[in-house]
């Protein structure tokens, strides 16, 4: 069976699941994963500028673990910090790509963004962290971030599946996660102003 045409069209006409707030028009449904691609990368939909911005957002950090990875004394933190940027990035462009084709892949690769935006908030506080912290208080705080990530997740996916999420909730959950990055930033500049 052939999928329905890609279009553009208004918010009256565009599928519930798709409506944003403020956001009227040129909302894109329907069409394969190719046209839906092609038509958000090289016409002006409601998604493209996430896809561009997400799309610089990956070549920048690619270009700069590329180029100065040797220029620091331990790469494994450094690592940490690329790879939680080069896993999920491709996955939040594909949800930007391919929301709108339908409410079944737009919730696949908003299930895989969300998984990716946990996980890797994980790798990203390990790798902050691990500057903070000495190794016994980063084991406990790596412990702890694991476990908030569990919990997180389990609480996000299994709430996917029993009703719609509204977006608010789901910011607050993100947030929640990503103050396991966050923390040791705040900490290690009030270590720092304390000092000078």
């Amino acid at each position: 069976m052939a999928s329905p045409p890609c279009v553009l069209t208004l918010r009256e006409k565009a599928p519930s699941y798709l409506h944003r707030d403020h956001v009227t028009a040129r909302y894109l449904h329907g069409g394969s994963y190719a046209s839906a691609a092609s038509r958000t990368l090289f016409q002006w939909t409601n998604e493209t500028a996430n896809v561009w911005t997400t799309i610089v957002a990956f070549l920048i950090v690619n270009a700069l673990y590329l180029t100065s990875r040797h220029s620091y004394g331990s790469n494994e933190p450094f690592t940490l910090l690329y790879l939680s940027a080069a896993i999920h990035l491709p996955f939040s462009i594909c949800c930007s790509l391919f929301v709108g084709i339908s409410e079944e892949a737009r919730n696949l690769w908003r299930g895989l963004d969300i998984f990716f935006i946990f996980t890797c908030a994980v790798l990203r506080g390990s790798g902050i962290a691990w500057h903070v912290f000495s190794t016994r208080r980063w084991n406990l705080y790596m412990a702890a971030l694991l476990l908030d990530w569990l919990f997180c997740l389990v609480r996000v996916m299994v709430r996917r599946r029993l009703r719609h999420i509204p977006r608010k909730q789901l910011v607050w959950d993100i947030a929640g996660i990503c103050t396991g990055y966050t923390a040791p930033m705040m900490l290690a500049t009030y270590r720092e102003w304390k000092e000078h």
